[in-house]
């Protein structure tokens, strides 16, 4: 017999029938099925249960299990955010030698892990015997972890800029850039999914862009955002703020866009924009006027992007934007090269 698991009202109240029910099918004891498991996985993370992490790490340990499986059980501890997962996380980064999970591992730290994560992390990118694509995302979560942190030194390649898409004026649309208030702030925050990434978010101010059918919300970084934003951004790397993306059928969010900045001296910076699984989307710079730092981007040519120019400025009072303009046409898309999959 089989048990659906369906998520409860209220986490906070599950009883103890139902927290060994869960307990349950997320191991597999009375349920086999994966999107049943995957569920339960999903619900143990989100809930008060007092043993949830190692509950998720018995999981991710087992070797029995699908490497897909481990994986969305080490995605699903970074969800917790908690000083257990990172132990535990970094404990079986050392351990495990299966690509595919140590994907999912070294993904997770890069969004919750601390300065001694670094290290290890660091050293998944010097193994011999691993593929290009794992080495990657290890440099990848390692840069995440040194900018999130505010951590000085070579993190991220710097970008050719004649990779950069130039905007044809006459076939694009401008973004709609607009301040939200703090109530709508907070409730934009109370609807991310996912993982955090252990960034004390800014309730106001956020902006909310749209442009054509999608609606983004850029969300600064408390960390650092204040008086001295500008002089903080050209002295060591950061994460200042972050994209979501509503997810309008499910009025909800997620972290769809990182981005990073790194000091070049001389009062600029480079800026990147990173998917969470480190792709690449824009780039530009950024250079300190008064308190503020003027920036500007453009969209990286790659498969299905579209052509943007986005100029405006960042410092104590938020961001403005001078000019806001997409492409209204996308490159052309192309079949994917094998890389690592993400079952996620």
């Amino acid at each position: 017999m089989t048990t659906t698991v369906k998520p409860p009202a209220d986490l906070a109240s599950l009883t103890r029938a139902g927290t060994r029910t869960l307990k349950d099918v997320a191991r597999g004891r009375g349920s086999r099925s994966l999107p049943d498991r995957k569920i339960a996985i999903s619900l143990l993370a989100d809930s008060a249960i007092r043993d949830r992490h190692h509950q998720l790490d018995a999981i991710l340990g087992d070797t029995d299990e699908s490497p897909q499986l481990r994986y969305y059980a080490a995605t699903a501890l970074a969800r917790t955010g908690t000083e257990t997962a990172r132990a535990l996380l970094a404990t079986r980064l050392r351990a495990t030698r299966n690509e595919t999970v140590l994907s999912g591992i070294l993904q997770s730290l890069g969004r919750i892990g601390g300065q001694p994560a670094l290290t290890a992390v660091q050293r998944v990118a010097n193994r011999r015997r691993v593929s290009s694509a794992l080495k990657t995302q290890a440099m990848f979560a390692a840069a995440l972890i040194k900018h999130r942190l505010g951590l000085t030194g070579p993190t991220l390649p710097k970008q050719d800029r004649r990779t950069l898409l130039s905007l044809e004026p006459a076939g694009s649309r401008s973004f709609t850039f607009s301040e939200m208030s703090e109530t709508d702030g907070e409730a934009v925050l109370s609807k991310i999914s996912g993982t955090r990434f252990d960034i004390d978010y800014l309730v106001h101010p956020m902006y909310r862009i749209e442009c054509g059918p999608r609606t983004w919300v850029l969300v600064l970084n408390s960390a650092f955002h204040g008086p001295e934003t500008g002089r903080t951004l050209t002295r060591t790397n950061a994460l200042p703020a972050v994209l979501l993306r509503q997810i309008t059928h499910l009025d909800r969010y997620n972290v769809a866009q990182l981005i990073f900045t790194a000091p070049t001296g001389r009062e600029g910076l480079h800026i990147y924009t990173h998917r969470p699984s480190g792709v690449r989307i824009a780039a530009g710079s950024g250079k300190v006027i008064g308190e503020d730092i003027q920036f500007n981007l453009a969209a990286l040519e790659r498969p299905g992007a579209a052509a943007m120019d986005v100029r405006g400025r960042l410092g104590p009072d938020g961001a403005t934007l001078d000019r806001s303009l997409s492409a209204v046409r996308l490159q052309p898309k192309r079949r994917p090269s094998r890389e690592i999959v993400h079952p996620d």
